[in-house]
């Protein structure tokens, strides 16, 4: 539950015109995340404002007040609006605005929307049935579509077999964390391709010695790849699903949930052949955690593919039983010795990204809807 940063009562959860906010009935403040923002206040003024914050400029510590979400010290901005200056507590790493009574009224509101003409009631009739209909098959899951995709990388990726994420909504910040993990994995791998057997030995993870060099090779087995297929093909996945989860966590959960889903992913590998002396090595046990979180954090999302008979289009969680439903067939190989793929990672790092998408979806709530 949210605490009020003000009078440190329990908010409540409240539904606006905008979307949600959380209230306090005792001083009535609110919280509201930049999004909602968006929603509510001139975009000019909500770009410059998140812009500033970005860059940390005119953001004043405070550490009387504490965040709703991770209670930690908000930051204080001063804006100037036509009714003078408004003081505005924010917490940049979870996106929240604290609003005290009356605050947000002194923001300037978003202009009203121009009249639309005037249309004939056939064309009317015909513009709505339209739009139902584009609707129905954006959110139907199975549809076949019967052109590419709209980028040209999306389109080669598909037709070696990758999948491609299709509508997908603006970031609201750069997946700075993101991009350096799959920089950091690209630098790593590509060092150890030199002595690749050397590199694998020393820091991949072994099931019969989960503890050696301290237990580090939980995570350096993370950023080793066996060859190009198997590196390029993590960071791809890395980079389409892990930008969005990024932008709705923020960086710390979102490495905690890498992190968790990696060291999720190698003890199942360890539970299923403690004994094992074959090193693992790769990427994918945290990325499967990611794969997941996104599947149920945006679950109208769009996934392309590319088969035989055409394009096929789904929502995400239906694109995420079919993966689920290949690293179960993948496991299966696995267990009965006719696979090298540590699909057992996949699967233990899928089920963290769940775990942690039910421990922290409603402080994302209002961000995902």
């Amino acid at each position: 539950m949210f605490t009020c940063p003000v009078c440190r009562t329990t908010l409540e959860r409240t539904k606006t015109g905008n979307g949600l906010v959380w209230a306090c009935s005792r001083c009535g403040g609110h919280a509201a995340t930049v999004a909602i923002l968006r929603k509510s206040v001139e975009g000019a003024f909500v770009s410059q404002l998140w812009d500033d914050l970005l860059a940390g400029k005119w953001l004043r510590p405070r550490a009387d007040r504490l965040c709703p979400s991770c209670t930690k010290p908000m930051g204080e901005i001063t804006r100037e609006t036509v009714t003078g200056p408004v003081e505005i507590d924010v917490c940049r790493p979870c996106q929240f605005f604290w609003f005290d009574l009356g605050e947000s009224e002194q923001l300037p509101v978003l202009p009203p929307e121009a009249p639309e003409p005037e249309m004939h009631p056939r064309a009317r009739e015909a513009l709505a049935l339209a739009e139902i209909e584009l609707i129905r098959r954006r959110h139907e899951p199975g549809e076949f579509e019967s052109g590419a995709p709209d980028e040209w990388w999306q389109v080669l990726a598909s037709i070696v077999g990758m999948p491609v994420e299709q509508d997908a909504e603006g970031l609201l910040r750069r997946p700075l964390l993101t991009w350096g993990i799959s920089l950091l994995i690209l630098v790593v791998s590509l060092f150890s391709f030199g002595s690749l057997e050397y590199w694998v030995r020393e820091y991949g993870f072994v099931p019969a010695d989960p503890l050696r060099h301290g237990g580090l090779t939980f995570l350096t087995s993370f950023l080793l790849h066996g060859g190009w297929f198997h590196l390029l093909g993590n960071l791809y996945f890395l980079l389409v699903f892990g930008d969005d989860v990024e932008d709705v966590l923020g960086h710390t959960k979102y490495l905690a949930l890498l992190v968790i889903a990696t060291v999720a992913g190698d003890l199942l590998h360890l539970a299923s052949d403690p004994e094992s002396l074959v090193p693992g090595i790769g990427a994918s046990g945290g990325i499967s955690g990611v794969i997941a979180f996104y599947a149920f954090a945006f679950p109208r999302a769009r996934i392309g593919l590319f088969v035989r008979f055409g394009w096929i289009r789904l929502s995400a969680r239906w694109a995420f039983a079919l993966w689920i439903g290949m690293q179960a067939f993948g496991t299966w190989q696995q267990l009965t010795g006719f696979g090298e793929v540590n699909y057992l990672a996949h699967i233990g790092g899928a089920a963290a990204g769940v775990v942690c998408w039910l421990l922290w979806r409603e402080r994302r709530l209002e961000t995902w809807e």
